[in-house]
């Protein structure tokens, strides 16, 4: 959905931003202070993120819940999708990278 937007922090929080009326839609409480946020891409139902605790963490919107979880031993800095979706790149504060495969089926 063009008109979302997600945002994070320090504060240990993802917001979800409606972007026309520019108001939050919903705040995620993460537990830790989060680095990296993306949209599953061709989804408009599930996000990642990433945390200084080593965290990647896929998000379900609508039952406002984690789904899934993977952990690395370092803090993460970045995250990027594959152009076609099924893979998720992590990168990690010591200059690691990580590579995840989604599991589309549903």
């Amino acid at each position: 959905n063009p008109s979302l937007l997600l945002s994070a922090g320090l504060d240990k929080k993802v917001t979800l931003w409606d972007i026309s009326s520019s108001k939050p839609v919903h705040t995620f409480e993460v537990g830790s202070e989060v680095t990296a946020v993306a949209f599953v891409p061709d989804s408009e139902n599930y996000f990642v993120s990433g945390s200084f605790d080593g965290i990647t963490r896929l998000w379900d919107i609508s039952k406002a819940a984690i789904i899934s979880t993977a952990k690395i031993s370092d803090n993460i800095t970045s995250m990027r999708f594959s152009p076609d979706g099924e893979k998720l790149l992590v990168g990690s504060f010591k200059g690691k990278c990580f590579i995840y495969s989604l599991d589309n089926s549903g």
